[in-house]
């Protein structure tokens, strides 16, 4: 995009600072010790409200009420479509991703990596991040984030875990950015 394109950033907080209000909502529930689907479904009915509200009191475009509600279903309904469409591919992924946990627990394949890992790096620490984090590379071609976590937490945890010197998650993590 072209900078002189870029609004400001004043002007744009002035016009879409409720946006911010789910993000809070999110927050706050978060915090205060909810679940994260209890937090995350009323953060999706806090934008519901939220859109709703300055809908009615922002009429300049639509002035009629009906054609605000008309509006505001087309949009309920585009979004519960574009949802359940991601939530197909998710799913298929995470599928995937059981099938591979399966398929390595019952072989037994998931330790025999880890060993050949620690074997392969004879136990330095920074070698044995690096070829976690090729295998990371490799195995994660062409999957989802979500997929691919799960794989290289299964295959590789078991080799960082008798360093202790990271944090298992944090390191997965970081070779999956």
């Amino acid at each position: 995009m072209d900078p002189r394109e870029i609004p400001p950033l004043r002007e744009t907080l002035k016009k879409c600072w409720h946006f911010f209000i789910p993000l809070v909502i999110l927050m706050g529930f978060l915090v205060a010790g909810y679940s994260p689907m209890y937090s995350a479904s009323t953060g999706i009915f806090s934008i519901l409200i939220v859109f709703f509200i300055r809908g009615i009191f922002d009429r300049k475009n639509n002035p009629s009420l009906v054609g605000f509600l008309q509006k505001f279903s087309r949009v309920c309904l585009e979004s519960l479509e574009s949802g359940a469409k991601g939530a197909i591919l998710v799913s298929v992924a995470m599928a995937c991703a059981g099938i591979i946990m399966g398929s390595v627990g019952l072989t037994g394949i998931g330790l025999r990596i880890s060993n050949s890992l620690i074997f392969l790096t004879n136990g330095n620490l920074f070698m044995t991040i690096s070829m976690v984090a090729l295998s990371s590379l490799i195995m994660g071609m062409e999957m989802p984030v979500a997929a691919s976590y799960i794989v290289i937490a299964i295959l590789a945890a078991p080799a960082l875990k008798p360093m202790h010197h990271f944090h298992i998650h944090l390191t997965l993590c970081l070779l999956q950015a």
